[in-house]
């Protein structure tokens, strides 16, 4: 008899355990999805934030390049070191669009990205004013000069406070 009974036991314990096994592995499959999915979602914040410091480190050279093609020129007076001016900024523009695109879901950083935009174009009109001045066969003053390095130096220093704010972001990621 106590084997009938042990029978009896076991007959009603294996369904139960059989159940307990699904129950865990369909919650573990469960937290397992859950995690998986956050992984995706933060290694995509990421990666859009290293797309973000890509495009203003890249809209940085661009503006060195001409910023160096002004100087080149102003310092030769010949058309062909105008060639990284002339370049740069038809590359400038394609990436302010870039820029935008990328910092159309972050108000503040599109707010910077505006102000950084209207820097640039400041900038580039002091460097064409100084172009033209070379070109009409005058030398541009010293403080024409001081206002194309401060222009950049500004324009630098926006990109700085930019890039920080990505690195911020990418810490809190």
């Amino acid at each position: 008899m106590p084997s009938k009974h042990l029978t009896m036991k076991l007959s009603k314990v294996v369904p139960l355990g059989f159940s307990a096994i699904i129950a865990v592995m369909v919650i573990n499959g469960l937290i397992a999805k859950l995690t998986i999915n956050s992984m995706i979602s933060t290694v995509s914040d990421v990666m859009h934030s290293y797309r973000v410091q890509t495009t203003l480190q890249e809209l940085e050279e661009i503006l060195v390049d001409v910023q160096l093609g002004e100087r080149g020129f102003i310092i030769t007076k010949d058309e062909k070191f105008l060639q990284p001016y002339t370049t740069a900024q038809n590359k400038l523009q394609k990436k302010f669009k870039e820029a935008e695109d990328l910092l159309k879901e972050n108000p503040s950083q599109s707010q910077n990205l505006e102000q950084l935009e209207e820097l640039a174009q400041k900038g580039i009109s002091s460097l064409t004013k100084n172009i033209s001045l070379t070109r009409a066969g005058k030398s541009p003053s010293k403080e024409n000069l001081l206002e194309g390095k401060q222009g950049l130096e500004v324009i630098r220093k926006k990109i700085g406070e930019m890039l920080k704010a990505e690195n911020d972001l990418l810490v809190k990621r």
